[in-house]
């Protein structure tokens, strides 16, 4: 979560500095609300393969699919309490944020597969 915020943080900043220098900080404010859910997509994917990866490298190959579905859901799990518990309900753009949570577990999920597929190959296992 917190790599996620930072890359919203370093993307407002560059588009406040090169894209849309000079305006004022509601301007930015607004900006950085409306982009969120976007960057939040656009970088989770990788953030959340690598988890997912990281998680699973050390595991059999169908625990380590599940071990990375497993890292998606605790993120989405844990991101919807928070947001849900900051801005409530009423205003959330939930298709987007369906889009989001679900790119987030299957990216984990593939992290958690590619993780297990390098080990059998390494090891030489059937797969089967």
């Amino acid at each position: 979560m917190m790599l996620g915020v930072l890359c919203t943080i370093l993307w407002v900043a560059i588009y406040s500095a090169v894209i849309a220098p000079g305006q004022g900080l509601a301007f930015y404010e607004d900006y950085a609300a409306r982009a969120a859910p976007t960057i939040a997509i656009v970088t989770g994917i990788p953030i959340l393969f690598v988890a997912g990866w990281f998680i699973a490298r050390n595991l059999p190959r169908r625990e380590g699919i599940g071990a990375g579905v497993l890292v998606g859901l605790v993120y989405t799990v844990i991101d919807l309490v928070l947001l849900l518990a900051l801005a409530g309900e009423l205003d959330l753009p939930w298709g987007v944020l369906a889009l989001s949570y679900g790119t987030k577990i299957a990216a984990g999920a593939a992290g958690g597969w590619l993780a297990t597929r390098n080990a059998l190959e390494n090891t030489g296992d059937d797969p089967i």
